[in-house]
């Protein structure tokens, strides 16, 4: 029957001085070439599937159509100048059967040749009504596999341009099916939309237009490869959209041969872009995870470190106590002691007995020193010293230093060297405070530095923080006791030059860095001097 209306179809077709002909069934799940004329000169695939769709919507006729993107596709590339489409016959569930014809002649279809198409319609009506819109059932074939796969085949050979084009059209990625030369002869509509084109600009392009220059001859060695071997194209390449944007695509794709002639490859791609973005957000949460997992492992030991913590902090509260006694106890010893010897020598000589009043006054101001510094220490501790904040240049305050030290740094014979910035080193700040650190930095290096020895402090300015490094060459301070040089009251070894254990000016200056939200780092080597470096945040954000 199908070679009967074909015939019929090119005889109609020469008659009408149509360039092709089609007839087409229309349904529900979509549209199926019954017969054709001339049909390898237009691509029915578009065309049909508008063609469905104003059929479903009950739209559709020859004005439609001849606004249709398919037609004017069609009317640019194949010259086409005229349409005629008419309704064959009707049958249930919107199922349909057309008579399409395509001519390069204007107004080609007059009321002459309308005549000839309907007397070709009222021949073949009767032909097409039994062998095509009738249910499509085998009898008394059960188990008979040879005949159903027969019918089967039988079946994809009447529908599969309908096949074809519900792929093209459902399939959810790139698909492409390629000539022998491999140019687009279709492909899908969301693949071409990922590329910011539409299907009728990629059809008759060659593949290797839209494949990254250098990742060209790859592909092409691919295709040869699949060529050769019969194997699937297998492969990562970045295609390149309309817009000249780069988009990563898995391709694959497998040869289509009519017996042993390669008549074509049809091949997918698909869309790495998101794929690859779910890849870094996954690789993003699995470190987020062992950050979190890293953290609770922390949280977990943490109750040991605390029980190290407060072994540690009892340690230090029985050596201050021990300490704390010992300090006062040597000044409180001398007093006592001189007082006892002018209470019970009545004859003593005057000049004695004034240097024995001296010496009490003398132990007598460095208890009370002690004392002081104690409270102090204490205010500092809980917070109570109350910072006078101010904007000031720490380059100008460093600058007044070190002329109010050079006498001392002179008469050592010693040689100091400052680095400042160009510009302000701008800080908000207890300016008293800052002084007394910077200050009493500088007087330890000069106290412990030998003559002709060097000592050198510079400015660094950052974005957020302002760094004082003060170095000098002094005797240093010893391994045993560099891990106390913050502790109060730590008791050095008798004869130590390293470390003054009546000295808390260390324990002052850490305090007040503290209290400017700073940080203060000592390093040391015996007999070769130390560094001091104070981080100080050039806005102080808490008080």
């Amino acid at each position: 029957m199908i070679d009967i209306l074909s015939h019929n179809l090119e005889i109609l077709s020469g008659e009408t001085e149509s360039s092709a002909g089609f007839i087409i069934r229309l349904s529900r799940s979509g549209f199926e070439t019954l017969a054709a004329f001339n049909s390898e000169n237009i691509d029915i695939i578009p065309i049909g599937n508008d063609l469905r769709r104003l059929h479903l919507s009950n739209l559709l006729n020859i004005e439609k159509i001849s606004e249709s993107d398919s037609y004017l596709y069609l009317s640019l590339e194949k010259d086409i100048k005229s349409l005629f489409i008419e309704n064959i016959i009707d049958s249930e569930e919107q199922e349909s059967i057309y008579l399409l014809l395509f001519s390069h002649f204007k107004e080609n279809y007059s009321k002459e040749k309308l005549a000839t198409i309907r007397k070709y319609i009222k021949e073949v009506n009767k032909q097409i009504s039994k062998s095509f819109i009738a249910d499509y059932t085998v009898k008394d074939q059960a188990g008979d596999d040879k005949v159903y796969k027969i019918i089967q085949g039988e079946w994809f050979a009447r529908h599969h341009s309908f096949i074809i084009s519900a792929l093209l059209s459902s399939f959810n990625d790139l698909l492409f099916i390629l000539d022998e030369n491999g140019y687009i002869i279709a492909v899908s509509r969301i693949g071409a939309v990922s590329l910011d084109f539409n299907e009728l600009e990629m059809r008759g392009r060659h593949l290797l237009e839209f494949v990254k220059t250098e990742e060209k001859p790859l592909l092409m060695d691919a295709m040869r490869k699949t060529i050769t071997t019969e194997d699937s194209i297998d492969m990562e390449v970045n295609l390149i959209g309309k817009y000249e944007n780069e988009i990563p695509f898995h391709i694959t794709g497998s040869l289509i041969k009519d017996k042993d002639k390669i008549i074509g490859i049809i091949g997918s791609g698909r869309n790495l872009k998101e794929l690859k973005k779910l890849s870094t957000r996954n690789t993003e949460l699995a470190n987020r995870l062992t950050e979190a997992l890293r953290l609770i492992e922390i949280e977990n030991s943490r109750s040991d470190i605390y029980k190290d913590i407060l072994a540690d902090l009892n340690r230090l509260r029985n050596d201050f106590v021990s300490n704390l006694s010992h300090e006062f106890r040597t000044p409180l010893a001398s007093i006592i002691g001189f007082a006892e010897t002018l209470l019970s020598e009545r004859d003593m000589p005057d000049e004695m007995r004034r240097e024995f009043d001296e010496i009490i006054l003398q132990e007598g101001k460095k208890l009370a020193k002690l004392i002081n510094d104690i409270l102090e220490l204490s205010r500092y501790e809980q917070g109570k010293i109350d910072l006078s904040k101010t904007d000031f240049d720490l380059s100008e305050l460093l600058k007044t230093i070190v002329e109010e030290i050079t006498p001392v740094v002179e008469n050592k014979g010693l040689i100091l060297t400052c680095n400042l910035p160009e510009t302000q080193a701008d800080i908000v700040a207890d300016k008293e405070k800052i002084r007394l650190v910077i200050y009493g930095i500088l007087n330890n290096s000069i106290k412990y530095t030998p003559p002709q020895g060097r000592i050198s402090c510079m400015i660094k300015d950052f974005r957020e923080e302002i760094e004082i490094i003060i170095t000098d060459t002094g005797t240093g301070i010893s391994d045993k006791e560099f891990p106390y040089i913050f502790h109060k009251f730590y008791h050095s070894s008798k004869g130590s030059k390293q470390f003054d254990e009546n000295d808390m000016d260390l324990v002052f200056i850490k305090q007040i860095i503290d209290l400017h939200r700073g940080i203060i780092k000592v390093q040391s080597e015996p007999g070769k001097g130390t560094s001091v470096m104070i981080k100080l945040p050039k806005k102080l954000k808490y008080k």
